[in-house]
């Protein structure tokens, strides 16, 4: 069985479509730890979501 773990990403603003942030940096730093990219969801408004597993 596979473990997975949803991260949220915050956006800058409302209107802004840049992150607070670096996403490269946290699914780095995820990598380190042994996990593994799924799925990057990013829609139009609201945090970009990362699934690691």
């Amino acid at each position: 069985m596979y473990e997975y773990k949803f991260v949220r990403l915050e956006l800058k603003g409302f209107f802004e479509t840049k992150t607070k942030q670096d996403y490269h940096t946290i699914v780095e730093g995820y990598a380190t730890e042994g996990w593994r990219l799924v799925q990057i969801l990013t829609p139009p408004t609201g945090p970009y979501v990362f699934i690691v597993k």
